[in-house]
């Protein structure tokens, strides 16, 4: 709820002034552009490499250019992120870093290791890939159900959030706009912390610098609940976790039996 919504003003049934407007995501901002820029180059840059070595049969060089294109998104990504303040990416961001060094880990044990070597990489990357993802399926399924899960009756403090970001996420058919929606991320202070949440998403406008009504759980500030905004329940949080957390794992066993049978 819209802290000054009580206020005799010219403002909609939504708390909103003719002279504003919410912050879209799809605005591009100068650190944006250039990030986007450095992508491109980045991505054609080594394609080009690539296909420069393979015409000159050095197909080592290409397999590591391939890999490190992996690795250079990943970081403009998590720069991206950083400067944007999407610290709840910040995770997503690993995966292609990870893949990048693995990557050229594994090229450079197939370039110059033997075979007790390669049986090891093969088994490592059956192994550590599916628990690198359950790790960070875990993580990302524990702060999912923090925030769905969350009790109203353990949240009953009212707290007054700024919203420092105000993200709109839209779907349209057929060209026609069928669904507007907002999802902020909040700044609070409880017992002299501050706090940087993202809320869930909501019908309701939100807008970056005006300041909302939530309420906080006491024993645990960092968990909160946005009155206006939706709540997933449990199945919800029950499928991110088979498909981010259980499924990785049990690919993870099927390698294992594979390599029992197999004798390696």
């Amino acid at each position: 709820m819209r802290k000054d919504e009580k206020d005799f003003m010219n403002y909609d049934e939504n708390g909103v002034y003719p002279d504003e407007k919410p912050e879209n995501g799809n605005e591009r901002t100068v650190s944006d552009l250039i990030l986007s820029a450095a992508v491109l180059i980045l991505f054609f840059g080594t394609i080009v490499y690539i296909f420069v070595m393979a015409r000159q049969n050095k197909g080592w060089n290409a397999a590591y250019a391939f890999f490190f294109l992996f690795l250079g998104a990943g970081v403009l990504g998590f720069l991206s992120d950083l400067i944007r303040d999407k610290r709840d990416n910040l995770l997503n961001c690993l995966v292609p870093i990870g893949i990048g060094v693995a990557g050229i880990a594994a090229v450079r044990v197939f370039h110059v290791g033997g075979d007790s070597s390669k049986f090891l990489l093969v088994k490592c990357f059956a192994y550590g890939i599916p628990l690198f993802f359950a790790a960070m399926g875990a993580v990302y399924t524990a702060r999912y159900a923090g925030y769905h899960l969350s009790s109203k009756d353990n949240c009953t403090e009212p707290v007054t959030a700024r919203c420092i970001k105000a993200i709109t996420v839209s779907t349209s058919r057929n060209g026609t706009l069928t669904s507007l929606k907002y999802q902020p991320r909040y700044e609070y202070e409880y017992d002299g912390i501050t706090y940087r949440r993202t809320g869930g998403k909501t019908n309701y406008v939100r807008e970056k610098g005006q300041e909302y009504e939530i309420l906080v759980d006491p024993s645990k500030p960092s968990v909160f609940l946005d009155p206006e905004a939706e709540k997933s329940g449990i199945g919800s949080v029950t499928g991110h976790f088979l498909l981010m957390v259980a499924f990785p794992l049990a690919l993870m066993m099927i390698f294992a039996y594979c390599f029992r049978i197999a004798g390696i």
